[in-house]
């Protein structure tokens, strides 16, 4: 908080959060504080703070101003992950949300690596952007897929899943024809 008055000198100063009960005298209701003084948020989410500050001839100054705290990461993953090799594509679908300040960016990868492909605040990297809701097709072969998720107070969570499929046959063959003669076994 910062409050002063360079003539009558400063009275008091009062603040609240989320409703004004101080009324226009600036002399009651509220919590008193001081110049100077660090206010904490009552809890996450978004709040109005309300502040009047008092000189010593009563004349009153009032000010209010919303402050947003985003206390919680976004929820991240998708469905259909394990380790098991099958024959059938694999479709992942995503799920994201984030309760407090929203969402901002979902960004996602497919690559056979335990390596994370995005930069920590996950602006970058991997194959492109997505959202909740979006079917992605895992490709053949060994694949591990990769989701970040950034919200809008810049919060990151990272997820990964292992996503093992195949579509085609094993190959045989052999270094003789089956229609040649030998004479050992």
């Amino acid at each position: 908080v910062s409050a002063s008055d360079g003539q009558s000198g400063l009275n008091q100063v009062r603040y609240s959060w989320d409703s004004n009960p101080m009324g226009t005298t600036c002399t009651s209701g509220g919590t008193t504080t001081s110049n100077g003084a660090t206010l904490t948020m009552p809890s996450a989410g978004s709040h109005t703070l309300y502040l009047c500050a008092r000189d010593n001839v009563g004349r009153v100054t009032t000010w209010s101003g919303t402050y947003r705290w985003d206390s919680a990461n976004p929820a991240l993953s998708a469905n259909g992950g394990n380790a098991a090799w099958t024959t059938t594509q694999k479709k992942p679908v995503v799920s994201s949300s984030d309760s407090q300040s929203g969402l901002n960016q979902v960004r996602y990868h497919f690559v056979n690596s335990t390596t994370n492909p995005f930069n920590a605040t996950c602006t970058s990297g991997g194959t492109g952007t997505t959202s909740n809701g979006a079917t992605l097709s895992a490709p053949t072969g060994g694949t591990r897929l990769w989701l970040c998720a950034r919200d809008n107070s810049g919060r990151v969570t990272t997820w990964n899943q292992t996503y093992n499929w195949e579509s085609t046959k094993p190959t045989l063959s052999l270094t003789n024809s089956s229609t040649t003669w030998f004479n050992t076994n």
